[in-house]
C-alpha cells in the first residue's frame, strides 16, 4: 500500500515540476512585431454624420504573443508610386483585451481635411493603388508590461 501511495506522490510533484517549466517556459517577446501582426485589407470611402468625407481603410490586428494585449501603437506610412502621401500615428486602447492567438478588424478612418490637398484626389480614386507601410512601436498587455523597438 505505502509503494502506491510513494508512486502517486512522485506523480504529483513530476507533474507539478512540468507545470511549473511550462510557465516559466511563456516569454515576452523580443520584438513587437513578433508580438502582433496589422495587416490592412480594402479601402472606401464613406462620409460622416457631419458631411466629412473620409477614407476608410480595414485593419486586422493579430496576437501573435502567448499573452492578452491592451494597448497597441504604430505608424501607417501610406505610399503611392513610391512616394509617401500621408503618415498617421495609430494608438488603441482596447476596452477587452486581444486573446492570444485571436485577431480584431478595425475601419480606420482618416478625414480628407487631414490629407494634404495634392494627395486628395489618389485617396477619393479607391482604384489608385496606395501601399501602407506599418511600423509597429509598443505593444502593453493585460498586465502592463510593455514591449518596444526602441
Amino acid at each position: 500500500m505505502s509503494s502506491v501511495i510513494a508512486k502517486e506522490n512522485a506523480s504529483k510533484e513530476k507533474t507539478k515540476s512540468i507545470e511549473k517549466t511550462a510557465i516559466a517556459e511563456k516569454s515576452y517577446p523580443e520584438y513587437v512585431d513578433y508580438a502582433i501582426s496589422i495587416d490592412v485589407g480594402d479601402r472606401d470611402i464613406v462620409v460622416n454624420n457631419d458631411g466629412l468625407a473620409l477614407s476608410r481603410f480595414k485593419y486586422i490586428i493579430t496576437n501573435k504573443s502567448e499573452f492578452p494585449i491592451q494597448n497597441i501603437q504604430w505608424v501607417s506610412v501610406y505610399v503611392h508610386n513610391r512616394q509617401v502621401v500621408h503618415s498617421q500615428d495609430m494608438q488603441i486602447e482596447l476596452e477587452n483585451t486581444l486573446l492570444p492567438g485571436k485577431s480584431l478588424t478595425i475601419n480606420l478612418q482618416i478625414p480628407f481635411t487631414q490629407i494634404d490637398e495634392k494627395y486628395r484626389s489618389i485617396f477619393m480614386n479607391t482604384q489608385e493603388p496606395i501601399h501602407v507601410y506599418k511600423v509597429e512601436r509598443s505593444v502593453m498587455f493585460k498586465d502592463k508590461k510593455v514591449i518596444t523597438d526602441n
